[in-house]
């Protein structure tokens, strides 16, 4: 059969589980992250039902109430860098299945340690240290599943569970809370990470080449769009990583993202519900909106990332969009700092996280631009320095907001854009797509890949294309 034939017999884009079996990893990637964030952000809303000073269990100040909602991050950097290492030397799709499904079973046991304010911490430093692997191990899952033309959309959809499960937490906790109580939140966000974790040991394989379902022709495009990482046994060149400046402008731009996230993740239902007075069940809806704007932008910024690497470096893609919102997520955080009321901050915090979106389709797939064989270790890496504002912010924040005013809010608006700009400035100067090994070819742009489809989204292997030139 000719290839244009093929490509008019082939079922429609949207029914991608019929012959587009990277999509399906793809969106199951998406459902693991958003489960993986449900569980880890839940605590954020519960916590203000929890101790709440008429009918909560508990009467923690706001020092200790930062020390509970940062200690998953104390167990979260530690195992990071380890994550990463472990998914180079083992299948990267079982270190990221069995982690959500080990913290699924410790979120469901979590009212039961929660009783002691210190078997609540301990549990969430061991929840912490489980789920510090996913995300390297994520960009395992990615190295061989994504062909070099369509990673910036994969990563990004994979990345953008983060917010839907930040969404999922934020509006549908309050309101378990409101209903059921604070328990039913670890209850049902623990139920759901079980039933995840088997659905993703049933349909998810470690690469094309173990799929019993993928085409032939859709494992020949994978493969060949994933050459340049097919060494698994490669020797980690671990000095040349470490000390490579575009490694650690990823680093930086990994921290100040990160920042902004935490921050708002951690204190926005605190901020709302001492400071704006808006109420539990309201609170966790507005909390949300940032996270609704962030998750609606994920594909598209990926999408128009891939797209304009027709046109341009990847290089100015990638400072384009990650230096080009921290700027704009620096001028946001200004103006909610500067106007204080329930409008204003909640739609200048939801704007920033939209920008933050935006940012992650640079510096998020920039690992995978300079060297795709060891992006879950370099991703590891970058992300346990990123993990320590989920540390300090919190413990920050608490500090500095003793009297619950607008003022002492005002100063934690700013510090975060001053850590924007800052970020921004370093990713404009330091940031890099150019490959670190010799092993690792350039890229190659889609139009000069497959130039009689650089529109289209179909399956094309090169073989096809021989066949079709010829003819």
């Amino acid at each position: 059969m000719r290839s244009s034939e093929k490509l008019q017999n082939a079922p429609p884009a949207w029914k991608f589980w019929h012959n587009r079996r990277r999509y399906v990893v793809n969106f199951l990637m998406l459902m693991g992250t958003t489960v993986m964030y449900l569980m880890r952000a839940n605590l954020s809303v519960a916590i203000v039902s929890m101790t709440d000073p008429e009918t909560g269990d508990f009467a923690w100040n706001s020092k200790e109430q930062g020390l509970v909602l940062g200690s998953f991050f104390y167990g979260y950097i530690m195992t990071q860098f380890l994550g990463g290492v472990i998914a180079k030397r083992f299948p990267a799709h079982h270190v990221f299945g069995f982690a959500i499904g080990i913290c699924a079973l410790l979120t469901l046991v979590t009212p039961i340690f929660a009783i002691n304010y210190v078997a609540l911490i301990v549990i969430r430093v061991i929840e912490g240290l489980v789920l510090g692997v996913t995300f390297p191990s994520a960009m395992g899952v990615l190295a061989k599943w994504s062909p070099v033309i369509e990673r910036s959309r994969m990563t990004m959809i994979c990345h953008s569970g983060a917010y839907f499960g930040t969404i999922l937490a934020m509006s549908g906790t309050g309101v378990l809370s409101d209903f059921y109580g604070w328990q039913s939140v670890f209850y049902v966000s623990g139920g759901i990470g079980v039933t995840f974790f088997v659905l993703w040991l049933l349909l998810v394989k470690e690469s094309p080449e173990n799929d019993p379902w993928i085409t032939d022709e859709e494992k020949n495009f994978i493969l060949e769009g994933t050459r340049e990482n097919s060494n698994d046994k490669e020797k980690v060149p671990w000095i040349k990583l470490f000390t490579a400046i575009p490694v650690w402008a990823i680093v930086f731009a990994q921290f100040t993202h990160n920042w902004g996230v935490y921050t708002v993740m951690t204190q926005m239902p605190t901020f709302l519900s001492d400071t704006m007075n808006i109420q539990l069940s309201s609170n966790g809806f507005y909390s949300a909106l940032p996270y609704v704007t962030s998750g609606i932008l994920g594909f598209p910024s990926g999408l128009l990332a891939d797209l304009l690497q027709k046109h341009m470096k990847t290089v100015h893609v990638r400072k384009l969009f990650t230096t080009g919102a921290f700027v704009c997520q620096f001028g946001f955080m200004l103006c909610a700092g500067f106007i204080m009321s329930p409008t204003a901050s909640i739609s200048f915090l939801t704007i920033s996280m939209g920008f933050a979106t935006i940012a992650m389709s640079g510096f998020a797939i920039n690992f995978l631009d300079i060297a795709p064989q060891f992006s879950s270790i370099i991703f590891g890496f970058a992300n346990t320095i990123g993990t320590i504002p989920g540390i300090v912010s919190p413990l920050l924040t608490g500090f500095i907001v003793q009297n619950k005013s607008e003022d002492e809010w005002r100063t934690v608006f700013f510090l975060t854009a001053g850590i924007y700009i800052s970020g921004g400035i370093l990713y404009l100067i330091l940031g890099s797509a150019d490959p670190l090994f010799p092993s690792t070819p350039d890229p190659p742009k889609y139009s000069e890949q497959f130039p009689e489809k650089a529109e289209k989204t179909y399956i094309f292997t090169s073989s096809e294309k021989e066949k079709q030139n010829k003819k």
